[in-house]
């Protein structure tokens, strides 16, 4: 799925340690999962991470440090 770049009006995005999390644990579960659906479906969330993440650190709103972290 490919996101729209964001309109230059828009409110800054919010970036959340939450989703950084979110993406290291979704990685860990996709590494052991058998199901490809479940994997599916795990592999494209991932992919929208790197998305957002690329994003934010496109328009300089994240370092691409924290990312790192």
């Amino acid at each position: 799925m490919r996101h729209s770049p964001r309109p230059l009006l828009s409110p800054p995005v919010v970036f959340s340690p939450a989703r950084v999390e979110e993406a290291r644990e979704q990685t860990e579960s996709a590494k052991g999962e058998r199901n490809p659906t479940a994997l599916a479906v795990k592999l494209e969330s991932l992919c929208e991470f790197k998305c957002y993440s690329g994003e934010l650190v496109e328009s300089k709103e994240v370092s691409v440090d924290v990312l790192a972290s």
